[in-house]
């Protein structure tokens, strides 16, 4: 897992306006964590330093306190619900997976049994084309 302390500073892409309503657009409107944040990068789980919140767990942008990267401002606690919306993720990656698996074995499948038919048409061809030979050296020689 990654670790890193977040410093209290507070994110400069958010309105703390009074009076705004504005809500940041990389946070999920139902407190899930989403599948990608503004950055087109999968949200990260760290641990804050701050001391109003030690240790307590949230998603972020990978690129959260790194020099040089701009960050796109997703900020999610964890609670209850985000623990349950990953478990449903790691449910649902298990079962791509599964589905991977089951379809390239599919293929596999399907592959090996066109290699079966190509090897049977060959063998029907040749069988055919005997077939026309003899039937055509029985018809000349009958006429003789």
């Amino acid at each position: 897992m990654m670790r890193s302390t977040s410093q209290g500073s507070g994110s400069c892409n958010r309105s703390h306006s009074h009076g705004s309503l504005e809500r940041n657009p990389n946070r999920a409107r139902s407190g899930k964590v989403p599948h990608w944040c503004g950055c087109g990068m999968r949200p990260v789980l760290r641990w804050s330093g701050t001391e109003a919140n030690p240790e307590r767990p949230f998603f972020g942008c990978p690129n959260y306190n790194t020099s040089g990267n701009r960050w796109c401002g997703l900020f999610v606690w964890t609670n209850g619900v985000e623990e349950e919306d990953m478990i449903g993720r790691h449910e649902t990656e298990n079962s791509i997976e599964y589905w991977k698996m089951n379809v390239g074995w599919k293929i596999s499948a399907i592959e090996a049994e066109i290699r079966n038919l190509k090897i049977w048409n060959s063998i029907l061809s040749f069988f055919l084309v005997l077939f026309v030979v003899v039937a055509i050296g029985y018809a000349l020689g009958v006429r003789k």
